[in-house]
């Protein structure tokens, strides 16, 4: 009985490190998703930008030519 114990508690012990193993490399791989998401955001934010500033240029010139 004692040799199925030491059987299971080995075990065990070795899930604990596979579990945590397969944690850091799944918070490793989200971490990657984020900063990716963070890097598209900024260059959409930066088109934005772009497009709004032209928007106003062309808004000015509309506006000034019809005064």
């Amino acid at each position: 009985v004692e040799d199925s114990d030491d059987d299971n508690k080995q075990q065990s012990n070795n899930i604990v490190p596979n579990t945590l193993e397969q944690l850091d490399a799944y918070r490793e791989y989200e971490q990657q998703q984020l900063a990716s998401i963070k890097l598209l955001t900024k260059d959409e934010m930066l088109n934005i930008e772009q497009w709004l500033l032209d928007l106003d240029k062309v808004y000015e010139a509309l506006r000034y030519q019809m005064s």
